[in-house]
Parts: structure tokens; C-alpha cells; sequence
């Protein structure tokens, strides 16, 4: 077996190996879904029924009375609706901006619902979901032009979608929308998912690109995007659900880290177990770690994906199988209370665009040893909020991390300026009136 070869030899390439197959194997094959997007995306415009939030069937031509009637209708195209940092970011702007800057809608191209999906509903946010109908049928477009008429759509905003590149020119020339593209990072691996490069490609039918962080807006300019039509516009964080802990508070009887000492530090991993996350040198980084300092602190993984199992075995072969959690998925509550109980957080990415939970470690105070590359450059400063390492070099990893956890004074100052720019540059409330401002300027 897989996991019972890495356990017992240890061997880094065929970890990498197995790494690349498992992801390449949720990517292609997540309930079909996403082969079926890829296969018919040219051909397909939509389905001639749509599902909306209250599992209501509406069929072209059948209007529906909109809830805000007074504001700008906006179309949030995204592939599907899962825990991730991309998704949660659109999730965050509809969620906040719904009602009081635009009447938003959901389209999920990938027809996946989850919990997600509940909670914008729950927020008065109609969710749509194509139905499986013949690809190239005429209905599919009939249905999307008959949505659009219906919401009274104006904007047209589309993050990672394939699909939802592809139907930016004709709601554009049809309807007349204006459309905004959310970049959030290029994908070095495949063309398929480097969405700069989908961008830059679909570039005559964008009105705006948003990139989410410097190094995304030059890759738009070096793929032909003009300076002039980039937004640069971060992700944000919620500071008041994301806020150190209270330092009176300790490990909840009931919650994720039950069971792991009170008196002891945590180093934590935050983030979905895919090869992009680098969880395998996390572990590495655990070892390491364990030789050094015993059974002086405890270890959290908080995330689910093909690479779970694969970690949670090689973290019992690091020792000290009672000091260490594996919880799965989380919802986003669960991680803002784990996140403030954390030593360290630890993010071995090999690649990023901003991601969510620097930010996120960062508003709870908490520093951050990542890997040095883009996308951590812009949030994390070295020595001042945490440390940048090299990409997959469990050594060093545990070297900056051992550091921290023999310093507590550190992390506290630290973890203090950490929380001073989560609240001066990404503060939630301030990037949604930077798309306040980039709608308005649109609509106007």
C-alpha cells in the first residue's frame, strides 16, 4: 500500500508521486464533475432549468420577483462551492455586499452544493445550479439569457471558472452587462487551471481584472492584460470573527484540540491537504521537530483532501500519537477558534495568491512560518510577523519553528504586529469598499 511504503521508507519522491496522482484524481474525477465541464465547456451555455435557493424550478421565460429590486442585479459565476480559500473570498463579498451595495446571485458551474451553498441562502442569496441537459442545446443559453433578464442582471463577475469565461461574450453583447474578472493565483502546473492566462485570454470581454495581490496583477500585464483594466484588490479577513484569544481562555473540553495539554504550544496546519499545501513537508517538518524537542508541544491539521490519509499516517509514525489532531474539514467558526489556540502556524505552500489563512493566523495574533514565495511575501515580514522558508525544506521549517516555540516573548510581538496589519491592510470591511467603489465605478 501507498501509505505503508512512505511509512516504512520514506521515500520523498514517491510521496510526490502520490501526492500529484491523488490530486490529479480529485480534480478529474469529484463526481465527474469537473471532466464534464472541461469536455463541454465551448459547447455548453446552460441549463434550460435552473435550480434556485428555494428549490423553486424556473424555466426560461418564467419570471421571478426579485428581492431587491432597487439595486443593481450581480451574477457571481464561480465553478462550484466548496471549502476553499478562493471560494470563500467570493463567498465573503456576496455574503456582506448582498443588499446594500447589489442584488447578488450565485451560479455554480459545477452544480456542487455543500454547506457553503446553505449558508448564502440563509443570507437571502439565491444559489443556481445548471441541470445535466444534452450539451450544445440551445436551451442552456435560453436559460442563462432568461436568468439574467430575470435578476435584472448589470454585473457579471467570474472566478475560476472555465465555463464561466466562456459566456462572458455573449452576456456582454446580449445584455449589455459589465463584467468583472477575480483573479486569485496562475497555476504553474496546467493550462486547464491557470486562470491569469484564462483572463488574459478572454481580456476583449472584461471590463476590470481583479487581481488579488501584486505578483497576479504582473502576471495579467505579462500575459497581455493592460494596466489600466487591473483592480488590485487583497483578500480580506474578518477581524472581529478572527481575534487573538483571550488569554484567560483555555482548550475547550468539546472542541477540535480536546484532549491536547493546556500548558503546552501548538503548531498547527491550516488548509485543504492537496499538493499545492505541501502537508507532506509539514509532516517532515513534525519529525524534526519531534527529535528536537520530545513530546513539548502539540500538533493540529485542520483540512481534508486526497492527501489526508497520507498525513494523518505519517503523523502517527512522528511519535506521540496523543499530542497530535487530524480534524478534517472544518467550517469557518471551527477554524476561528482554533487558529487563536496556536503556537505557530506552519504553510509549507509551493504556490499562492493571498492566501486566506495568513490572514486569517495573522488577525488572531498569530505568527506565521511559510514557505518563500509569492503570495506569502506580501503578508508575511521576516522576523517582524513571522519567518519565510524555503519551499519543501522540512529542515528549515523546523529550524524557525523551534525558534518561536522556545520564545514566547517572540511570538507574543510577533503575533502583535501580526494583528496590527490583518487590521490596517486587509481588515475585511475595508476591501469591500474597494468593491463598493470598483462596482459603482462600473455601474455608473
Amino acid at each position: 500500500m501507498p501509505g505503508d511504503h512512505s511509512e516504512a521508507l520514506g521515500v520523498r519522491r514517491s510521496l510526490a508521486l502520490l501526492a500529484r496522482a491523488s490530486e490529479a484524481w480529485e480534480r478529474w474525477s469529484v463526481r465527474g464533475s469537473v471532466a464534464v465541464e472541461m469536455a463541454t465547456t465551448h459547447a455548453v451555455r446552460w441549463a434550460r432549468t435552473v435550480e434556485v435557493s428555494t428549490s423553486r424550478k424556473v424555466a426560461p421565460g418564467g419570471p421571478r420577483t426579485r428581492g431587491n429590486a432597487h439595486l443593481p442585479g450581480a451574477l457571481f459565476v464561480v465553478p462550484w462551492l466548496r471549502v476553499g480559500g478562493a471560494d470563500k473570498a467570493v463567498i465573503d463579498l456576496v455574503r456582506h455586499l448582498n443588499g446594500s451595495a447589489i442584488d447578488a446571485t450565485v451560479l455554480a458551474t459545477l452544480g456542487m452544493r455543500n454547506g457553503w451553498a446553505g449558508g448564502l441562502r440563509a443570507a437571502g442569496v439565491p444559489v443556481v445550479v445548471p441541470q445535466d441537459l444534452p450539451p450544445g442545446s440551445r436551451a442552456r443559453r435560453a436559460a442563462m439569457d432568461a436568468l439574467v433578464e430575470d435578476r435584472s442582471i448589470r454585473l457579471v463577475q467570474v472566478s475560476q471558472s472555465r465555463a464561466g469565461y466562456g459566456m462572458l461574450e455573449h452576456l456582454r453583447r446580449v445584455h449589455g452587462v459589465r463584467t468583472v474578472s477575480l483573479v486569485q493565483l496562475p497555476d504553474p502546473r496546467a493550462m486547464e487551471r491557470d486562470f491569469v492566462a484564462l483572463s488574459a485570454h478572454h481580456r476583449a470581454s472584461i471590463d476590470r481584472h481583479v487581481a488579488v495581490a501584486p505578483h497576479v496583477a504582473e502576471a495579467l500585464v505579462c500575459r497581455g492584460v493592460r494596466e489600466e483594466d487591473i483592480e488590485c484588490i487583497p483578500n480580506g479577513v474578518d477581524t472581529e470573527l478572527f481575534r487573538p484569544a483571550d488569554p484567560d481562555a483555555g482548550i475547550e473540553p468539546d472542541g477540535l484540540l480536546a484532549g491536547l495539554p493546556a500548558d503546552q504550544p501548538v503548531v498547527a496546519f491550516v488548509g485543504r491537504l492537496v499538493e499545492q499545501k505541501d502537508p507532506i513537508t509539514f509532516v517532515q517538518m513534525v519529525s524534526r521537530l519531534r527529535h528536537r524537542l520530545g513530546s513539548g508541544f502539540s500538533v493540529v491539521v485542520v483540512g481534508g483532501g486526497p492527501l489526508r490519509r497520507l498525513t494523518e499516517v505519517m503523523l502517527r509514525a512522528t511519535g506521540h500519537p496523543g499530542l497530535t489532531r487530524c480534524t478534517g474539514p472544518a467550517s469557518e467558526s471551527e477554524v476561528a477558534s482554533v487558529l487563536p489556540k496556536a503556537s505557530v502556524v506552519v504553510a509549507p505552500s509551493r504556490y499562492e495568491g493571498l492566501p486566506l489563512v495568513g490572514l486569517e493566523a495573522m488577525a488572531c495574533g498569530v505568527p506565521v512560518v511559510a514557505s518563500d514565495v509569492d503570495g506569502w511575501r506580501d503578508l508575511v515580514a521576516e522576523g517582524r510577523t513571522g519567518f519565510l522558508c524555503t519551499p519543501g525544506d522540512p529542515d528549515a521549517f523546523a529550524e524557525r519553528t523551534a525558534t518561536l516555540l522556545g520564545d514566547p516573548g517572540l511570538r507574543e510581538r510577533m503575533g502583535t504586529e501580526a494583528r496590527c496589519v490583518a487590521e490596517e491592510r486587509f481588515a475585511l470591511g475595508l476591501v469591500l469598499a474597494q468593491y463598493r467603489r470598483l462596482y459603482a465605478d462600473l455601474l455608473a
